[in-house]
């Protein structure tokens, strides 16, 4: 074989080598967010299988040694046990990645962690504090023109202004958090916000509004995850016996309470049973 065929084959070779180790490396990207994104689909049904899709993930980021990768699956840790109530253990995780994603410099990772470590405050009723973080996080995602975390900054700033009271303002960030998430599409954004705008009407005592908004998340097209059907089945009872309609408070409460059982959400668990006795 002539030397010129020779080297031309061996280049072809090395070529080929290379691009198959760059389609293994873009495969095993994917399996990790595909895992991510399994994950997610169980987040508000059944722990153990987000769990189970998570440690995949884990697995696979690992062994390619991808930072940012490794923090995504951490803060998605994080997220999980969250949504359960197990705060301790979701705030270990968002330290964790946030060290990480700091040192990759990586802006939304950290501006995804400011707003976890922001919701565990809100859930230890340190709103004051929580709300500098969602604040210097929807800063950073502004910027970057982030419209899907900023939509969730939103609808927290929302959550901790309704626990200081301040419900004109909680009102402003919820109806901001549905438009921004009406014209993203984004669903499951957009029933959290109308969750959470039924709360401040049934605060402010306006009941018909407040089961307006509750059953146009149970009634949307798109069925709302199990977290947000316990808290609207939740805030209709509630509201329901306010009107004194007991018996519909009764219906709805179980149907929440049953719900965020499924889900395992503590707090959720809490406030219906805390409505139906």
């Amino acid at each position: 074989m002539p030397r010129i065929i020779k080297f031309s084959v061996t280049i072809l070779v090395s070529l080929f080598m290379l691009q198959n180790k760059a389609n293994a490396n873009t495969n095993s990207r994917d399996s990790v967010n595909y895992y991510l994104r399994e994950s997610k689909k169980y987040s508000y049904s059944d722990f153990n299988k987000a769990k189970f899709y998570l440690v995949k993930a884990e697995r696979v980021a690992k062994k390619l040694n991808n930072k940012n990768l490794i923090a995504d699956v951490i803060y998605n840790f994080g997220s999980n046990y969250y949504i359960i109530g197990s705060y301790d253990i979701a705030l270990q995780n968002y330290i964790k990645a946030s060290e990480i994603y700091d040192s990759e410099n990586n802006k939304i990772g950290l501006a995804k962690c400011l707003m976890g470590k922001g919701l565990i405050q809100q859930g230890f009723g340190r709103d004051k504090e929580a709300l500098k973080n969602f604040k210097k996080s929807i800063t950073i995602c502004r910027a970057l023109k982030d419209k899907k975390i900023t939509i969730k900054n939103l609808l927290n700033i929302g959550v901790s202004q309704t626990n200081l009271n301040e419900y004109d303002e909680a009102y402003k960030s919820f109806k901001e958090s549905l438009k921004l998430s009406v014209k993203n599409k984004s669903t499951e954004d957009s029933q959290m916000a109308m969750n959470k705008l039924a709360n401040i009407h049934y605060m402010k005592n306006n009941l018909d509004s407040t089961i307006y908004y509750y059953q146009k998340v149970l009634d949307d097209s798109v069925k709302p995850n199990l977290w947000e059907e316990a808290y609207a089945f939740s805030g209709l009872s509630e509201a329901y016996l306010k009107k004194g309609d007991y018996q519909k408070a009764i219906d709805f409460g179980l149907k929440g309470y049953n719900a965020a059982k499924i889900v395992r959400a503590k707090w959720d668990i809490a406030r219906s049973a805390e409505i139906i006795s």
